[in-house]
């Protein structure tokens, strides 16, 4: 999100999955991230990371208006 400025890390037990992503991503990051930068939209940048690709993800973000996704 920043370089300067901390987060919160989340500790991943076994093999990081799709739920375990979207998990992250709704309890950890964007809680985080509308701390920061409460108005406007996130970018979230897409690097093909397997879990980022899976249909259900896909469909996950497309619900999410305040994400808009880079590629």
């Amino acid at each position: 999100m920043s370089r300067d400025e901390a987060y919160v890390l989340e500790w991943i037990y076994g093999r990081l999955d799709s739920a375990q992503y979207r998990h992250i991503l709704e309890n950890v990051f964007l809680p985080s991230a509308r701390e920061s930068y409460p108005k406007g939209i996130l970018l979230f940048q897409e690097d093909i990371f397997l879990v980022q690709i899976v249909q259900d993800f896909q469909v996950w973000l497309a619900r999410r208006p305040e994400i808009e996704v880079i590629l």
